[in-house]
């Protein structure tokens, strides 16, 4: 490195070779020399006793090993390199010529539609951004880092650059105006948006979905550009089979294998109850006292009539009332006749293409002061109601996308041999979403702490990660699912400073991992807790 340039040099950073063409390389490892601090060199005893040898007469320097990413000749793309470097090539930055090889355009001059600029090249300031391809946004994503290594700013800037497009290519449809998207926010990160909506000024209303009994209902309001929406949720958007699971699912805390013929019963118990002269719904027959009371006559009915052994009713009728209790205590059936806030309307409002929105489903304790059980079994409901949704938008030939995003991901899809997390009902749709979902233009963006405590079916999936700052114990299982992790940068990955990442996947335009200096969101208040606006 030459001499007054070893502090500009990182890891990780782009550099490129001078020789007929640019060589792009990746700089994968620094190592200083001096031959006065040489194992066994002539000064040894007198650095052994603290003396200082004589500086300025000794050979110093630092060597960059850079893993060569192609070679590209005026910007017209890159290509393989043809042999290597001849030794004494200049190497020098990288410039929005070069990256037009690496990228298909320069990034000092323009941004393609399908474009998503989320910061700087590490080591290099404005005007040498990285971008993300949005048209591989269907092929799911992962945001991943230790608290306060930048995750949340990420996924901030994300949304920002999504709402600020107007027309995207997102490998399902093109679509007027912003990706919509619904988040999962585990602490109020992205209030700010409901807050002030110029923000994401993509989006042509921004959703604060909260309980009804929090201080977030109690203190907000409608605004311009935004509304805060209290939890109701449809029970009639499944059909019999779907909500036996759900209860039953609920009941066991996620472990339904051994619950097979209590699924059964149960189902046959609802579509019995559908055919009761007054049913109105599974929202009326939940929400009324009389309709429990109707069910739990079926129910006997149906253990007189030796369809179901009578520990197998007794079952089922505590699981009915369990999963009832919890939609009374938390208010979350709408009164008869009233509209749910979370139902089928909701999702095509939400994804309508040409006036696409933003959901935030407030966790936060100002938006949902619950406990995790039912965090997850709301996560469910929403899993469920997207996917099936989509798929009848692909059905009737309606080609939309939205991108749901999961914060703290490893408590609605966990790995089990890892995270004994103890509720695991959400893990099953999760797995349909991520297998699935791409095909019908679902998208995951799965944000987590701990990447080895979330499902490894659901990981497999996704095909780019975004990693900031990570554990020790996580870099083996980071390697493994992200793949492709430069040698020289893996020493990184739990020392990395607060908003430095390293991009791997489809969405990096690279054909090598980039490190990015991700930019600051437009504003952010940590965590939101006791923010009110």
């Amino acid at each position: 490195v030459l001499d007054g340039m070893e502090d500009y040099v990182r890891e990780g950073q782009y550099v490129a070779a001078r020789d007929g063409g640019s060589y792009i390389g990746l700089v994968e490892g620094l190592e200083y020399h001096h031959e006065f601090y040489e194992p066994g060199d002539v000064w040894v005893e007198a650095v052994r006793r603290g003396h200082k040898p004589p500086e300025g007469v000794a050979r110093q320097y630092l060597i960059a090993r850079a893993r060569l990413v192609g070679f590209t000749r005026g910007g017209e793309g890159l290509e393989s390199p043809p042999r290597p470097p001849r030794p004494g090539s200049p190497v020098e930055a990288v410039t929005g010529e070069d990256l037009k090889g690496i990228y298909g355009f320069d990034p000092s001059v323009e941004e393609p539609d399908w474009a998503l600029r989320i910061g700087n090249l590490y080591g290099y300031g404005s005007g040498l951004e990285a971008p993300l391809d949005l048209r591989a946004l269907t092929m799911h994503a992962a945001v991943v880092g230790t608290t306060g290594s930048g995750k949340s700013n990420t996924v901030g800037v994300i949304l920002e650059g999504l709402a600020s497009k107007r027309r995207i290519d997102a490998g399902v449809a093109e679509t007027e105006g912003a990706v919509p998207a619904l988040v999962v926010d585990a602490n109020g990160d992205y209030v700010d948006y409901y807050c002030d909506p110029s923000l994401v000024p993509g989006y042509a209303r921004v959703y604060r979905l909260v309980l009804e009994g929090s201080r977030a209902y109690t203190l907000g309001s409608r605004r311009l550009g935004s509304e805060v929406l209290p939890v109701k949720i449809d029970l009639d958007v499944l059909d019999s089979a779907e909500l036996a699971e759900l209860v039953v699912s609920f009941y066991h805390r996620g472990a339904r294998e051994q619950a097979a013929l209590q699924e059964a019963a149960l189902q046959e118990l609802l579509e019995r109850g559908r055919e009761h002269p007054d049913y109105g719904g599974f929202n009326e027959l939940f929400y009324y006292d009389e309709g429990l009371r109707e069910l739990d006559r079926i129910l006997a009915k149906m253990a007189e009539e030796g369809w179901v052994h009578r520990s197998t009713a007794a079952a089922v009728r505590r699981q009915i009332r369990l999963f009832r209790d919890m939609m009374v205590r938390y208010k979350l059936l709408p009164e008869p006749y009233a509209q749910p806030t979370l139902g089928r309307e909701f999702v095509d409002d939400l994804s309508d293409p040409s006036r696409p929105k933003l959901g935030i489903l407030d966790y936060s304790v100002e938006g949902a002061p619950a406990p995790l059980e039912l965090k997850q079994f709301l996560v469910y409901y929403i899993s469920k109601l997207l996917f099936n949704a989509f798929v009848d938008y692909k059905a009737e030939g309606r080609d939309r996308v939205l991108l749901y995003i999961i914060e703290e991901a490893q408590n609605y899809a966990p790995n089990l041999a890892h995270y004994q997390v103890g509720f695991s009902i959400a893990r099953s749709i999760l797995h349909t979403i991520a297998t699935q979902g791409r095909k019908f233009g679902l998208s995951l963006l799965i944000v987590t702490q701990r990447p080895r405590y979330v499902d490894p079916v659901v990981l497999s999936m996704v095909n780019t990660f975004i990693i900031h700052r990570v554990p020790p114990s996580d870099v083996p299982f980071v390697e493994q699912v992200a793949g492709g992790v430069p040698r020289g940068l893996r020493g990184s990955l739990t020392t990395m400073e607060r908003g430095v990442a390293i991009v791997v996947g489809q969405m990096n335009p690279s054909p090598l991992p980039t490190v990015v200096r991700v930019r600051e969101r437009r504003s952010h208040r940590v965590g939101g807790r006791g923010v009110q606006c």
